[in-house]
């Protein structure tokens, strides 16, 4: 039994720890940060998982753990990466706005990004810090004569945006249409997009709370079936009968949760 549960707590946690390769260098660096950040996580579920084996001994306690970790961690995961989503929208509408300005002013467009890069507007840090770097890269391959649209459009991994953007610099070189339209239309898209994600979260604020609502259920029966003297930790940690009560309930609880966070995500249009 002592090598099932270790080798069940091990898998779990190799899942957990798995990423996706990264494209790009600065995908890689993002990557690198993400997963110290969610390491910490990790280890602490790992760590309640391990505790709870210990107590109970019950191959059915290793699933449901594992299941636990597996879901939370999926969850972290997609929240995390929707919120540096928007995150880099919102940094790559800022910078439109000062390109469009500048470019509306007869700057070229080599200038502007550099204009963009001194004024301190993209934080060097986080998120901003691979836009500066990107943005840096692509004037720098502009002003020596060469494409700074095909480093936006490399770029595409990190930052989709900026690859629409890089198709758009393109387009207009090669038509010799005014950029500094063509920009503005791109950074009104991601307006939209930003004020539909803000109308969408607030009107999804009351069913986000009653799914999590739902999923804490079956936490204050455990507690109201203890307060009678029904025992039901013991029961569920025991094996036999309640231990598959028990994988049963963590597998739908999980299952529910994951499903509620791909509705609203979908409700969101995926921002």
């Amino acid at each position: 039994m002592s090598a099932a549960i270790i080798s069940a707590l091990v898998m779990g946690a190799v899942l957990l720890h798995i990423p996706a390769a990264p494209l790009n260098r600065l995908a890689l660096a993002s990557h690198q940060r993400r997963t110290r950040i969610f390491t910490g996580v990790q280890l602490i579920l790992v760590g309640l998982a391990v505790s709870a084996v210990l107590l109970s001994g019950h191959i059915t306690t290793v699933v449901a753990m594992a299941v636990l970790i597996l879901s939370v961690g999926w969850l972290v995961t997609q929240r995390r990466e929707l919120n540096q989503s928007r995150r880099r929208r919102q940094l790559v509408a800022l910078l439109l706005s000062h390109v469009v300005a500048d470019l509306k002013a007869g700057t070229p467009i080599d200038q502007a990004l550099f204009d963009v890069l001194r004024s301190g507007v993209i934080p060097e840090s986080g998120v901003g810090a691979q836009l500066h770097s990107v943005i840096q890269v692509a004037a720098a391959r502009a002003q020596a004569g060469g494409s700074g649209s095909t480093v936006l459009q490399d770029s595409g991994t990190t930052f989709p945006e900026l690859a629409h953007l890089g198709q758009l610099w393109a387009s207009a070189q090669q038509h010799g249409i005014p950029l500094g339209a063509i920009l503005e239309q791109a950074q009104r898209r991601i307006d939209a997009q930003e004020q539909h994600h803000r109308s969408t979260s607030a009107s999804l604020q009351g069913p986000q709370a009653t799914a999590v609502i739902l999923s804490l259920l079956p936490l204050a029966g455990i507690a109201l079936g203890a307060t009678m003297g029904a025992h039901p930790v013991e029961f569920l940690f025991g094996g036999g009968l309640g231990g598959l009560l028990l994988l049963s309930g963590v597998t739908l609880v999980s299952a529910g949760l994951c499903w509620s966070h791909l509705i609203i995500t979908k409700a969101r249009g995926g921002l």
